[in-house]
C-alpha cells in the first residue's frame, strides 16, 4: 500500500477501481475501443480521436476537486459491489438499454455536479461539432464512446436527436 500514499484522492480511488475491474476480469485490453483500434490498424484504415491527450489529463486533474473524505469512502464502500455493478451494466450495453445506463451510472456521478458537467456534458457537446462533420462525409466513420457518453438527458445520442438526427439501435 506504500505505493499509493502519494496519490492524489480522485487518482487513488480509480486506481483501486482498476484493480478491481481487472481482478474480476473486466481487463481494458479487452475493451470494444481497443478491439476496434487494432481492427482499424490491422485493416489499415484511418484511426482520429474526439478529443487530446492533454484534454483527457487536464481531466484528471478537475477529478480531485470537491471530493471530501466520505466520498472517497463510500467510493472505496461500493467497490464490494463492483462485480454485479459491473455485470448489470454490461447485459444494459448489449442490450441497448440505455435508461438502465443512465440511472445506474450517471445518477452516483451526478452527485458531483462540476465533475458531471466536466466529464460528460462539455465533452459531449464539444464532441457534437466533430460527430456532426462525420456524419456529412461520403465515407463511413466509427465513432466509439464510452456508454456513459450516450445515456441521459445529457447523452450523445439525445444531443443528436435534439438536432434532428434519426438515431436506432442496430441489433444483430
Amino acid at each position: 500500500m506504500r505505493q499509493y500514499r502519494y496519490l492524489r484522492p480522485a487518482m487513488f480511488v480509480m486506481t483501486l477501481t482498476v484493480l478491481e475491474m481487472q481482478r474480476i476480469g473486466a481487463d481494458s485490453i479487452k475493451g470494444v475501443d481497443l478491439f476496434f483500434k487494432q481492427k482499424a490498424r490491422q485493416d489499415k484504415k484511418e484511426i482520429g480521436a474526439l478529443e487530446t491527450a492533454q484534454q483527457q489529463i487536464s481531466l484528471l486533474a478537475l477529478m480531485d476537486e470537491g471530493w471530501q473524505s466520505k466520498e472517497i469512502l463510500e467510493s472505496i464502500e461500493e467497490l464490494e459491489n463492483i462485480e454485479a455493478f459491473y455485470e448489470e451494466m454490461l447485459d444494459s450495453w448489449r442490450r441497448g438499454d440505455i435508461d438502465k445506463l443512465a440511472h445506474r451510472y450517471l445518477a452516483r456521478l451526478q452527485s458531483f455536479p462540476r465533475l458531471y458537467q466536466a466529464l460528460l456534458v462539455d465533452r459531449n457537446i464539444n464532441w457534437l461539432e466533430s460527430i456532426e462533420k462525420f456524419l456529412q462525409e461520403e465515407k463511413n466513420t466509427m465513432v466509439i464512446v464510452g456508454a456513459a457518453h450516450l445515456a441521459g438527458s445529457d447523452g450523445l445520442i439525445n444531443l443528436l436527436r435534439k438536432r434532428g438526427y434519426k438515431i436506432f439501435r442496430l441489433k444483430e
